[in-house]
């Protein structure tokens, strides 16, 4: 199981990659996240690709709308982080304005691996996590 997310607080926030694995894996895994994460640095987003996001982002805005305990997360989240109820069309009217050109410098300046954490929960040994951010990418 391999998803991201983002943790946003009203003063800075979390962009987190799950992975759920086995420690036979962990490795390959991890080292697997790092290249993606540095890729992305590096490169930047296609317009296919960011075009995908957007998809699949006011696909599950629209379907949240839909339930009742989202939609009072929403009204909280919103109050706290922007001071003001923001509709689901606000939202989505806010998501299509965003460019390949202005995602891929949000990328250049949050996502460096030098700035990459991870935590590993499970029955693993340090052996098995030792160095891998920093042999994937030169970074600890």
């Amino acid at each position: 199981t391999v998803y991201s997310y983002l943790q946003p607080f009203s003063d800075i926030g979390l962009q987190m990659v799950y992975a759920g694995t086995s420690a036979k894996h962990l490795k390959k895994v991890m080292s697997s996240m790092a290249h993606e994460v540095e890729h992305m640095h590096k490169k930047g987003l296609s317009k296919s690709e960011l075009e995908y996001y957007k998809t699949q982002v006011i696909g599950s805005l629209v379907l949240e709308a839909d339930d009742i305990e989202n939609r009072m997360n929403s009204l909280g989240y919103n109050e706290m982080t922007f001071k003001e109820y923001r509709s689901v069309d606000q939202t989505i009217s806010d998501l299509e304005k965003v460019t390949v050109d202005s995602m891929n410098v949000f990328l250049k300046r949050y996502f460096e691996t030098a700035r990459l954490g991870a935590i590993v929960v499970g029955d693993v040994n340090e052996d098995r996590t030792k160095g891998i951010i920093r042999a994937t990418t030169g970074h600890s």
